[in-house]
């Protein structure tokens, strides 16, 4: 992350936010326990941070049409304008790392990331 730390601060996001807009990116909306187990951040956290995002103008909230009792939260224009911008960046950033590391030893650090996630998240 320290590579991708002061991109995102001249975005104005944190690490935490940035993670919440790729998740809700490109969807129509996702409820707040997808993006909670998603972005791996507890829900008293992620209720912090969606109301800062929410206040900037990053995201809206709006009813589940399927269930009145959850919410739908998805990017704003503003906030799709502030992601299109710093995934360039980001992506920039990942061609550097790339080249460092290798195409291959960069896909099997990712392969065992999986493979790490999959088998800590069987309980």
């Amino acid at each position: 992350m320290r590579h991708f730390r002061p991109s995102l601060r001249q975005a104005g996001v944190t690490e935490q936010q940035w993670r919440i807009m790729r998740c809700i990116e490109g969807t129509k909306g996702l409820e707040a326990k997808t993006i909670a187990r998603e972005c791996f951040i507890l829900s008293p956290s992620l209720s912090r941070i969606l109301n800062s995002l929410e206040t900037s103008g990053i995201i809206t909230r709006r009813q589940n049409d399927n269930d009145m009792r959850s919410q739908k939260i998805q990017l704003t224009p503003k906030g799709r304008r502030l992601f299109d911008r710093h995934a360039k960046e980001s992506a920039a950033i990942y061609e550097k790392i790339e080249s460092r590391l290798g195409k291959k030893n960069l896909a099997s650090l990712i392969a065992t990331l999986k493979e790490v996630e999959q088998a800590l998240s069987e309980d």
